[in-house]
């Protein structure tokens, strides 16, 4: 029995927490059925794991005009490290126009959970203006979970770190 209980012991020891994820690109859905994209790299300064890339495909609806806008992708800088208990969370507070939060939990090495918000300042109107203007709208996304399973380790797809992309609608 004590044999057992030591074998336990080392075996739960040995556990990384860093082996939680993995390098590659996560790829899923928001409730609404909107596309997730999530990149995951080395951080070269802390050799720990972390998001270099997000990319939500949620409609914002613009209050003042009723356009909707689509697809945000944030890329990260380094130092967007995952936690040691594979959550990460992030706010985008270095941006005057957008404004982005998620928050994200790892499971396992193939998935992910997590919820996502958008709003983002533009213009009135937001697609199509041929004058100058100096009218703004917020745009908004519904907050809802979204959920992502790894698909593989291509991370090529990552926005350089703080490029903000936002698409007209689909």
């Amino acid at each position: 029995m004590r044999l057992a209980g030591l074998v336990l012991i080392a075996a739960v020891g040995t556990i990384s927490p860093a082996l939680a994820q993995q390098v590659g690109t996560y790829t899923g859905t928001t409730q609404d059925g909107s596309a997730v994209t999530i990149i995951v790299a080395t951080d070269p300064n802390t050799s720990k794991l972390e998001v270099k890339g997000i990319s939500f495909a949620v409609d914002m609806l613009c209050q003042k005009t009723m356009e909707t806008l689509s697809d945000v992708g944030i890329g990260l800088g380094d130092g967007s490290d995952i936690a040691d208990d594979g959550t990460f969370s992030y706010a985008s507070s270095g941006f005057f126009d957008i404004d982005l939060v998620t928050s994200m939990t790892f499971k396992g090495t193939k998935n992910l959970k997590g919820k996502v918000g958008v709003n983002l300042a533009a213009f009135v109107p937001a697609i199509g203006h041929t004058k100058l203007t100096d009218k703004v709208q917020p745009c908004v996304s519904a907050d809802q979970p979204f959920t992502a399973t790894f698909s593989g380790a291509d991370v090529s797809r990552a926005l350089p770190a703080g490029t903000v992309s936002v698409s007209p609608p689909r």
